[in-house]
Protein backbone atom coordinates (compact mmCIF):
# COMPACT_ATOMS: atom_id res chain seq x y z
CA UNK A 1 0.00 0.00 0.00
CA UNK A 2 1.55 3.29 -1.01
CA UNK A 3 1.56 6.40 1.17
CA UNK A 4 -1.03 8.99 0.08
CA UNK A 5 0.50 12.20 -1.22
CA UNK A 6 -0.86 15.69 -0.45
CA UNK A 7 -3.03 16.97 -3.28
CA UNK A 8 -1.14 19.06 -5.77
CA UNK A 9 -1.99 22.77 -5.99
CA UNK A 10 -0.53 23.08 -9.50
CA UNK A 11 2.95 23.98 -10.70
CA UNK A 12 5.03 26.41 -8.68
CA UNK A 13 7.72 28.28 -10.61
CA UNK A 14 9.68 28.86 -7.43
CA UNK A 15 10.05 25.16 -6.62
CA UNK A 16 12.65 23.00 -8.31
CA UNK A 17 11.21 20.46 -10.72
CA UNK A 18 10.16 17.19 -8.97
CA UNK A 19 10.07 18.64 -5.42
CA UNK A 20 7.02 19.30 -3.33
CA UNK A 21 6.42 22.75 -1.80
CA UNK A 22 7.31 22.93 1.85
CA UNK A 23 4.50 23.24 4.37
CA UNK A 24 4.85 25.18 7.58
CA UNK A 25 5.75 22.79 10.37
CA UNK A 26 2.73 21.50 12.22
CA UNK A 27 0.19 22.35 9.47
CA UNK A 28 -1.67 20.07 7.11
CA UNK A 29 -1.81 20.67 3.37
CA UNK A 30 -5.02 22.33 2.30
CA UNK A 31 -7.65 20.09 0.71
CA UNK A 32 -10.27 21.36 -1.70
CA UNK A 33 -13.25 22.42 0.32
CA UNK A 34 -15.78 19.67 0.93
CA UNK A 35 -13.48 16.80 0.00
CA UNK A 36 -11.87 14.37 2.37
CA UNK A 37 -8.49 12.84 1.72
CA UNK A 38 -8.86 9.38 0.27
CA UNK A 39 -8.92 6.51 2.74
CA UNK A 40 -6.48 3.69 2.26
CA UNK A 41 -7.99 0.50 0.82
CA UNK A 42 -9.01 -2.02 3.47
CA UNK A 43 -7.35 -5.45 3.45
CA UNK A 44 -9.59 -8.56 3.15
CA UNK A 45 -11.33 -9.68 6.31
CA UNK A 46 -8.98 -11.57 8.66
CA UNK A 47 -5.73 -10.37 6.98
CA UNK A 48 -3.27 -7.79 8.29
CA UNK A 49 -2.51 -4.71 6.18
CA UNK A 50 0.74 -4.96 4.22
CA UNK A 51 3.53 -2.68 5.39
CA UNK A 52 5.90 -1.06 2.94
CA UNK A 53 9.04 -3.14 2.55
CA UNK A 54 11.69 -2.19 5.03
CA UNK A 55 9.40 -0.28 7.37
CA UNK A 56 8.77 -1.63 10.86
CA UNK A 57 5.30 -2.29 12.16
CA UNK A 58 4.36 0.37 14.75
CA UNK A 59 4.36 -0.97 18.23
CA UNK A 60 2.81 0.23 21.45
CA UNK A 61 4.15 3.61 22.37
CA UNK A 62 5.27 4.48 18.81
CA UNK A 63 2.71 6.42 16.92
CA UNK A 64 -0.24 4.45 18.34
CA UNK A 65 -3.22 6.10 20.02
CA UNK A 66 -3.41 5.85 23.77
CA UNK A 67 -4.99 2.61 24.90
CA UNK A 68 -3.87 0.68 21.79
CA UNK A 69 -1.06 -1.83 22.00
CA UNK A 70 1.04 -3.34 19.28
CA UNK A 71 -1.23 -6.37 18.90
CA UNK A 72 -4.26 -5.96 16.66
CA UNK A 73 -3.73 -2.21 16.02
CA UNK A 74 -3.63 -1.11 12.40
CA UNK A 75 -1.83 2.26 12.26
CA UNK A 76 -2.32 4.93 9.60
CA UNK A 77 0.01 4.14 6.70
CA UNK A 78 3.09 6.27 6.53
CA UNK A 79 6.45 6.52 8.21
CA UNK A 80 7.34 4.83 11.47
CA UNK A 81 5.17 5.74 14.46
CA UNK A 82 6.20 9.03 16.12
CA UNK A 83 7.78 10.37 12.92
CA UNK A 84 6.28 12.79 10.49
CA UNK A 85 5.46 11.35 7.11
CA UNK A 86 4.53 13.31 4.03
CA UNK A 87 2.40 16.24 4.99
CA UNK A 88 4.02 16.84 8.38
CA UNK A 89 2.71 16.00 11.83
CA UNK A 90 -0.84 14.79 11.82
CA UNK A 91 -0.53 13.42 8.32
CA UNK A 92 -0.02 9.82 7.43
CA UNK A 93 2.58 8.31 9.71
CA UNK A 94 2.82 11.42 11.89
CA UNK A 95 2.09 11.75 15.59
CA UNK A 96 -1.55 11.11 16.46
CA UNK A 97 -3.23 14.11 18.08
CA UNK A 98 -4.42 13.60 21.64
CA UNK A 99 -7.95 12.25 21.90
CA UNK A 100 -7.99 10.90 18.35
CA UNK A 101 -10.21 7.83 17.98
CA UNK A 102 -10.08 5.98 14.64
CA UNK A 103 -13.28 4.62 13.15
CA UNK A 104 -13.80 0.86 13.76
CA UNK A 105 -12.51 -1.05 10.78
CA UNK A 106 -11.19 2.11 8.97
CA UNK A 107 -7.73 3.53 8.63
CA UNK A 108 -8.12 7.20 7.90
CA UNK A 109 -6.40 10.38 9.13
CA UNK A 110 -7.73 13.16 11.37
CA UNK A 111 -8.62 16.47 9.90
CA UNK A 112 -5.82 19.02 10.04
CA UNK A 113 -6.03 22.75 10.60
CA UNK A 114 -8.06 24.48 7.97
CA UNK A 115 -9.85 21.35 6.89
CA UNK A 116 -13.50 20.67 7.57
CA UNK A 117 -13.74 19.44 11.11
CA UNK A 118 -10.19 20.66 11.93
CA UNK A 119 -9.10 23.38 14.32
CA UNK A 120 -10.45 26.78 13.51
CA UNK A 121 -13.42 25.62 11.45
CA UNK A 122 -16.86 24.49 12.53
CA UNK A 123 -17.56 20.87 11.74
CA UNK A 124 -19.23 20.37 8.39
CA UNK A 125 -22.45 18.38 8.37
CA UNK A 126 -22.25 15.15 6.53
CA UNK A 127 -24.21 14.85 3.37
CA UNK A 128 -25.25 11.27 4.21
CA UNK A 129 -28.78 11.10 5.62
CA UNK A 130 -29.17 9.74 9.13
CA UNK A 131 -31.48 7.05 7.82
CA UNK A 132 -28.70 5.77 5.59
CA UNK A 133 -26.32 5.71 8.54
CA UNK A 134 -28.84 3.76 10.62
CA UNK A 135 -29.46 1.32 7.80
CA UNK A 136 -25.72 0.95 7.31
CA UNK A 137 -25.26 0.20 10.99
CA UNK A 138 -28.04 -2.38 10.79
CA UNK A 139 -26.32 -4.04 7.86
CA UNK A 140 -23.05 -4.07 9.78
CA UNK A 141 -24.73 -5.75 12.77
CA UNK A 142 -26.38 -8.26 10.45
CA UNK A 143 -23.06 -9.09 8.80
CA UNK A 144 -21.39 -9.51 12.18
CA UNK A 145 -24.20 -11.82 13.34
CA UNK A 146 -23.87 -13.93 10.19
CA UNK A 147 -20.11 -14.15 10.61
CA UNK A 148 -20.59 -15.16 14.24
CA UNK A 149 -23.09 -17.85 13.27
CA UNK A 150 -20.71 -19.26 10.68
CA UNK A 151 -17.90 -19.27 13.22
CA UNK A 152 -20.09 -21.15 15.69
CA UNK A 153 -21.48 -23.72 13.28
CA UNK A 154 -18.06 -24.35 11.83
CA UNK A 155 -16.78 -25.81 15.07
CA UNK A 156 -16.99 -29.36 16.32
CA UNK A 157 -15.08 -31.11 13.57
CA UNK A 158 -13.10 -33.17 16.07
CA UNK A 159 -14.41 -36.54 17.23
CA UNK A 160 -16.49 -36.22 20.37
CA UNK A 161 -17.31 -38.48 23.26
CA UNK A 162 -20.83 -39.72 23.61
CA UNK A 163 -23.53 -40.36 21.13
CA UNK A 164 -27.23 -40.25 20.59
CA UNK A 165 -27.69 -41.35 24.20
CA UNK A 166 -26.69 -38.04 25.73
CA UNK A 167 -22.91 -38.45 26.05
CA UNK A 168 -20.49 -35.63 26.71
CA UNK A 169 -19.31 -33.36 23.88
CA UNK A 170 -15.70 -33.28 25.04
CA UNK A 171 -13.26 -34.16 22.24
CA UNK A 172 -11.72 -37.62 22.39
CA UNK A 173 -7.97 -37.35 23.08
CA UNK A 174 -5.69 -38.89 20.49
CA UNK A 175 -3.65 -41.85 21.72
CA UNK A 176 0.04 -41.29 21.08
CA UNK A 177 0.87 -44.53 22.93
CA UNK A 178 -0.47 -47.98 22.18
CA UNK A 179 -1.59 -48.42 25.78
CA UNK A 180 -3.41 -45.06 25.71
CA UNK A 181 -5.69 -46.32 22.94
CA UNK A 182 -6.68 -49.41 24.95
CA UNK A 183 -7.08 -47.50 28.21
CA UNK A 184 -9.21 -44.81 26.57
CA UNK A 185 -11.37 -47.45 24.90
CA UNK A 186 -12.04 -49.36 28.13
CA UNK A 187 -12.69 -46.13 30.06
CA UNK A 188 -15.26 -45.09 27.45
CA UNK A 189 -17.01 -48.46 27.74
CA UNK A 190 -17.06 -48.18 31.52
CA UNK A 191 -18.59 -44.69 31.24
CA UNK A 192 -21.25 -45.91 28.81
CA UNK A 193 -20.01 -43.71 25.95
CA UNK A 194 -20.47 -45.71 22.75
CA UNK A 195 -19.22 -43.17 20.18
CA UNK A 196 -16.19 -42.35 22.30
CA UNK A 197 -15.27 -46.04 22.41
CA UNK A 198 -15.60 -46.29 18.63
CA UNK A 199 -13.37 -43.24 18.19
CA UNK A 200 -10.40 -45.28 19.44
CA UNK A 201 -10.90 -47.80 16.64
CA UNK A 202 -9.41 -47.93 13.18
CA UNK A 203 -12.71 -48.69 11.43
CA UNK A 204 -16.32 -47.80 12.06
CA UNK A 205 -18.98 -50.57 11.99
CA UNK A 206 -21.53 -50.44 9.19
CA UNK A 207 -24.41 -51.18 11.56
CA UNK A 208 -24.67 -49.09 14.75
CA UNK A 209 -28.11 -50.29 15.85
CA UNK A 210 -26.70 -51.53 19.17
CA UNK A 211 -23.79 -49.05 19.40
CA UNK A 212 -25.59 -46.48 21.54
CA UNK A 213 -25.23 -45.00 25.00
CA UNK A 214 -28.64 -46.43 25.97
CA UNK A 215 -27.56 -49.99 25.12
CA UNK A 216 -24.28 -49.53 27.01
CA UNK A 217 -26.07 -47.97 29.98
CA UNK A 218 -28.17 -51.11 30.33
CA UNK A 219 -24.99 -53.20 30.15
CA UNK A 220 -23.09 -51.12 32.71
CA UNK A 221 -26.06 -51.12 35.10
CA UNK A 222 -26.15 -54.92 35.07
CA UNK A 223 -22.41 -55.59 34.79
CA UNK A 224 -20.19 -52.53 35.36
CA UNK A 225 -16.66 -52.53 33.93
CA UNK A 226 -14.20 -52.02 36.78
CA UNK A 227 -10.59 -52.59 37.87
CA UNK A 228 -9.19 -51.50 34.49
CA UNK A 229 -5.42 -52.00 34.37
CA UNK A 230 -3.44 -51.30 31.19
CA UNK A 231 0.36 -51.33 31.66
CA UNK A 232 2.13 -48.60 29.70
CA UNK A 233 3.34 -49.55 26.21
CA UNK A 234 5.52 -46.80 24.71
CA UNK A 235 6.94 -48.85 21.84
CA UNK A 236 6.33 -46.98 18.57
CA UNK A 237 6.05 -50.32 16.76
CA UNK A 238 3.69 -51.99 19.24
CA UNK A 239 0.88 -54.05 17.75
CA UNK A 240 -0.54 -55.69 20.87
CA UNK A 241 -1.48 -54.43 24.34
CA UNK A 242 -2.44 -56.58 27.34
CA UNK A 243 -5.12 -55.40 29.76
CA UNK A 244 -7.05 -56.73 32.72
CA UNK A 245 -10.47 -55.65 33.95
CA UNK A 246 -13.78 -56.97 35.25
CA UNK A 247 -17.21 -57.08 33.65
CA UNK A 248 -19.61 -57.52 36.53
CA UNK A 249 -17.86 -60.07 38.71
CA UNK A 250 -16.14 -61.80 35.79
CA UNK A 251 -12.37 -61.20 35.50
CA UNK A 252 -11.04 -60.61 31.99
CA UNK A 253 -7.42 -60.85 30.80
CA UNK A 254 -7.29 -59.82 27.15
CA UNK A 255 -4.84 -58.84 24.41
CA UNK A 256 -5.90 -55.96 22.19
CA UNK A 257 -4.47 -55.52 18.71
CA UNK A 258 -3.47 -51.99 17.72
CA UNK A 259 -1.98 -50.25 14.71
CA UNK A 260 -0.38 -46.86 14.24
CA UNK A 261 -1.97 -44.40 11.83
CA UNK A 262 0.36 -41.42 11.50
CA UNK A 263 1.15 -40.38 15.07
CA UNK A 264 -1.94 -41.98 16.59
CA UNK A 265 -2.52 -45.54 17.80
CA UNK A 266 -5.90 -47.14 17.10
CA UNK A 267 -7.51 -50.46 17.97
CA UNK A 268 -7.80 -52.90 15.10
CA UNK A 269 -11.22 -54.01 16.39
CA UNK A 270 -13.69 -52.31 18.70
CA UNK A 271 -16.79 -54.44 18.05
CA UNK A 272 -17.75 -58.07 17.47
CA UNK A 273 -20.34 -59.56 15.12
CA UNK A 274 -22.65 -62.25 16.49
CA UNK A 275 -24.88 -64.58 14.49
CA UNK A 276 -28.27 -65.00 16.14
CA UNK A 277 -29.92 -66.78 13.24
CA UNK A 278 -30.37 -70.06 15.09
CA UNK A 279 -32.16 -68.35 17.97
CA UNK A 280 -34.34 -65.89 16.06
CA UNK A 281 -37.87 -66.58 14.95
CA UNK A 282 -40.20 -64.82 12.56
CA UNK A 283 -43.07 -65.11 15.02
CA UNK A 284 -41.48 -64.10 18.35
CA UNK A 285 -39.58 -60.80 18.67
CA UNK A 286 -36.04 -60.62 20.05
CA UNK A 287 -34.58 -57.60 21.81
CA UNK A 288 -31.04 -57.03 23.11
CA UNK A 289 -30.85 -54.55 25.97
CA UNK A 290 -34.24 -53.25 24.92
CA UNK A 291 -33.44 -52.77 21.19
CA UNK A 292 -35.24 -54.96 18.66
CA UNK A 293 -33.16 -57.36 16.59
CA UNK A 294 -34.10 -57.13 12.91
CA UNK A 295 -31.31 -59.19 11.31
CA UNK A 296 -29.59 -62.49 12.03
CA UNK A 297 -26.21 -60.79 12.48
CA UNK A 298 -25.67 -58.04 15.07
CA UNK A 299 -22.66 -55.84 15.89
CA UNK A 300 -21.93 -55.30 19.58
CA UNK A 301 -19.45 -53.57 21.86
CA UNK A 302 -18.07 -55.56 24.80
CA UNK A 303 -20.53 -55.73 27.67
CA UNK A 304 -23.51 -57.58 29.11
CA UNK A 305 -26.54 -58.25 26.91
CA UNK A 306 -29.98 -59.45 27.93
CA UNK A 307 -32.15 -61.09 25.29
CA UNK A 308 -35.88 -60.55 25.77
CA UNK A 309 -38.97 -60.91 23.61
CA UNK A 310 -40.87 -57.89 24.82
CA UNK A 311 -43.72 -60.31 25.56
CA UNK A 312 -44.47 -61.40 29.12
CA UNK A 313 -45.37 -64.93 28.06
CA UNK A 314 -42.08 -65.72 26.27
CA UNK A 315 -38.44 -65.36 27.29
CA UNK A 316 -35.15 -66.76 26.02
CA UNK A 317 -34.40 -69.24 28.74
CA UNK A 318 -32.11 -69.29 31.75
CA UNK A 319 -29.11 -68.20 29.63
CA UNK A 320 -30.82 -65.24 28.05
CA UNK A 321 -28.12 -62.92 29.43
CA UNK A 322 -24.61 -63.27 28.03
CA UNK A 323 -21.34 -61.32 28.25
CA UNK A 324 -19.11 -60.27 25.39
CA UNK A 325 -15.75 -59.84 27.11
CA UNK A 326 -13.78 -58.12 24.35
CA UNK A 327 -13.80 -57.37 20.61
CA UNK A 328 -11.92 -60.64 20.10
CA UNK A 329 -14.34 -62.72 22.18
CA UNK A 330 -16.71 -65.22 20.60
CA UNK A 331 -19.47 -65.38 23.17
CA UNK A 332 -21.28 -68.66 23.68
CA UNK A 333 -24.88 -67.82 22.80
CA UNK A 334 -27.60 -70.23 23.93
CA UNK A 335 -30.85 -68.42 23.36
CA UNK A 336 -33.93 -70.62 23.25
CA UNK A 337 -37.47 -69.19 23.15
CA UNK A 338 -39.14 -70.48 26.29
CA UNK A 339 -42.61 -70.22 27.76
CA UNK A 340 -42.36 -68.11 30.91
CA UNK A 341 -44.23 -68.78 34.13
CA UNK A 342 -46.64 -66.03 33.20
CA UNK A 343 -47.04 -67.60 29.77
CA UNK A 344 -47.71 -71.02 31.24
CA UNK A 345 -50.34 -69.62 33.58
CA UNK A 346 -51.92 -67.69 30.71
CA UNK A 347 -52.09 -70.85 28.61
CA UNK A 348 -53.71 -72.92 31.38
CA UNK A 349 -56.21 -70.17 31.99
CA UNK A 350 -57.04 -70.07 28.29
CA UNK A 351 -57.44 -73.85 28.22
CA UNK A 352 -59.81 -73.86 31.16
CA UNK A 353 -61.86 -71.08 29.61
CA UNK A 354 -62.16 -73.03 26.36
CA UNK A 355 -63.09 -76.20 28.21
CA UNK A 356 -65.77 -74.44 30.25
CA UNK A 357 -67.32 -73.24 27.00
CA UNK A 358 -67.35 -76.84 25.77
CA UNK A 359 -68.98 -78.21 28.93
CA UNK A 360 -71.78 -75.68 28.67
CA UNK A 361 -72.92 -76.90 25.28
CA UNK A 362 -76.09 -79.06 25.24
CA UNK A 363 -74.95 -81.33 22.50
CA UNK A 364 -73.85 -84.91 22.02
CA UNK A 365 -70.84 -83.57 20.07
CA UNK A 366 -70.03 -80.01 21.21
CA UNK A 367 -68.41 -78.00 18.42
CA UNK A 368 -64.65 -77.57 18.77
CA UNK A 369 -64.47 -79.75 21.86
CA UNK A 370 -62.40 -82.89 22.59
CA UNK A 371 -65.31 -85.14 23.57
CA UNK A 372 -68.45 -86.45 21.85
CA UNK A 373 -71.06 -89.25 21.80
CA UNK A 374 -73.32 -90.75 19.18
CA UNK A 375 -76.78 -92.32 19.67
CA UNK A 376 -78.37 -95.29 18.07
CA UNK A 377 -81.44 -95.13 15.87
CA UNK A 378 -83.80 -96.32 18.61
CA UNK A 379 -82.65 -93.65 21.05
CA UNK A 380 -84.12 -90.23 21.52
CA UNK A 381 -82.26 -87.59 23.59
CA UNK A 382 -83.76 -84.47 25.11
CA UNK A 383 -80.96 -82.02 24.11
CA UNK A 384 -81.96 -79.53 26.77
CA UNK A 385 -81.16 -82.05 29.44
CA UNK A 386 -77.63 -82.86 28.25
CA UNK A 387 -74.94 -82.22 30.82
CA UNK A 388 -71.16 -82.70 30.43
CA UNK A 389 -68.71 -82.66 33.35
CA UNK A 390 -64.94 -83.01 33.65
CA UNK A 391 -63.65 -85.43 36.23
CA UNK A 392 -60.76 -84.52 38.52
CA UNK A 393 -58.32 -81.60 37.98
CA UNK A 394 -56.15 -82.25 34.97
CA UNK A 395 -54.87 -78.65 34.97
CA UNK A 396 -52.66 -79.02 38.02
CA UNK A 397 -50.14 -81.15 36.14
CA UNK A 398 -50.48 -79.51 32.75
CA UNK A 399 -47.08 -78.50 31.36
CA UNK A 400 -47.40 -76.46 28.19
CA UNK A 401 -44.33 -75.79 26.02
CA UNK A 402 -43.54 -73.82 22.90
CA UNK A 403 -43.64 -75.42 19.50
CA UNK A 404 -40.12 -75.89 18.11
CA UNK A 405 -41.03 -74.75 14.61
CA UNK A 406 -43.22 -71.86 15.70
CA UNK A 407 -42.41 -70.58 19.21
CA UNK A 408 -45.41 -68.27 19.19
CA UNK A 409 -47.57 -71.35 19.70
CA UNK A 410 -47.72 -73.20 23.01
CA UNK A 411 -49.01 -76.73 23.16
CA UNK A 412 -49.97 -79.23 25.85
CA UNK A 413 -51.70 -82.60 26.23
CA UNK A 414 -53.42 -84.47 29.03
CA UNK A 415 -55.60 -87.51 29.66
CA UNK A 416 -59.10 -86.46 30.68
CA UNK A 417 -62.32 -88.19 31.77
CA UNK A 418 -65.71 -86.69 30.91
CA UNK A 419 -69.12 -87.67 32.26
CA UNK A 420 -72.30 -87.46 30.16
CA UNK A 421 -75.89 -87.34 31.47
CA UNK A 422 -79.21 -86.70 29.67
CA UNK A 423 -82.92 -87.62 29.67
CA UNK A 424 -84.51 -89.51 26.81
CA UNK A 425 -86.00 -92.77 25.70
CA UNK A 426 -84.99 -96.00 24.02
CA UNK A 427 -87.51 -98.19 22.22
CA UNK A 428 -90.25 -96.03 23.76
CA UNK A 429 -89.02 -96.49 27.28
CA UNK A 430 -88.10 -93.27 29.11
CA UNK A 431 -85.03 -93.04 31.20
CA UNK A 432 -81.73 -91.28 31.99
CA UNK A 433 -78.66 -91.86 29.92
CA UNK A 434 -75.23 -91.89 31.61
CA UNK A 435 -71.83 -92.37 29.96
CA UNK A 436 -68.07 -92.05 30.68
CA UNK A 437 -65.81 -90.71 27.97
CA UNK A 438 -62.03 -91.07 28.12
CA UNK A 439 -59.93 -88.84 25.90
CA UNK A 440 -56.30 -87.92 25.36
CA UNK A 441 -56.72 -84.18 24.82
CA UNK A 442 -54.27 -82.08 22.82
CA UNK A 443 -54.46 -78.29 22.92
CA UNK A 444 -52.65 -75.31 21.40
CA UNK A 445 -52.68 -71.53 21.85
CA UNK A 446 -50.91 -68.43 20.54
CA UNK A 447 -49.12 -67.04 23.56
CA UNK A 448 -48.09 -63.83 21.81
CA UNK A 449 -51.74 -62.74 22.05
CA UNK A 450 -53.56 -61.60 25.15
CA UNK A 451 -55.61 -63.27 26.38
CA UNK A 452 -54.37 -66.63 25.13
CA UNK A 453 -57.05 -68.47 23.19
CA UNK A 454 -56.66 -72.25 23.35
CA UNK A 455 -58.15 -74.66 20.86
CA UNK A 456 -58.53 -78.45 21.12
CA UNK A 457 -57.46 -80.98 18.54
Amino acid sequence: MSNPQPPSSGSDPQQPYGQQPQQPYGQQPQQPYGQQPPYPQQPPYGQQPQQPYGQPTPSAGQGAPAGYGASGYSPIPGGPGGQAGPGGPGGPGGPVPPGYQPLYGQQGQPAGPGQPGGPGQPPKKSGIPKVAIIVGAGVLVLILLIVGAVALTGRGSEPTAGGGGGGTSAPVPQATKASDAVKGYLDALAAGQAEAALAFGKDQPADKTFITDAVLADSVKRAPITDINVPEVADENAYQVSATYKIGGQAVNENFYVSKEGDVFQLSNTTQDLDLGSARSNTVPMLLNGVKVTADKVTLLPGSYAATSGIANVNYGSKSTFVLKSPEDYASIQLTPTLSKAGSAAFVKGAKTAMDACLKQHSLAPKGCPFALTKSSDQKIDSGSIRWTLSGNPWSNLKPRLDYQNPAIAEASASMTFSFRAHGSQNGRSGTFRQKVYEFVQMTGNVTKSPVKVTFE
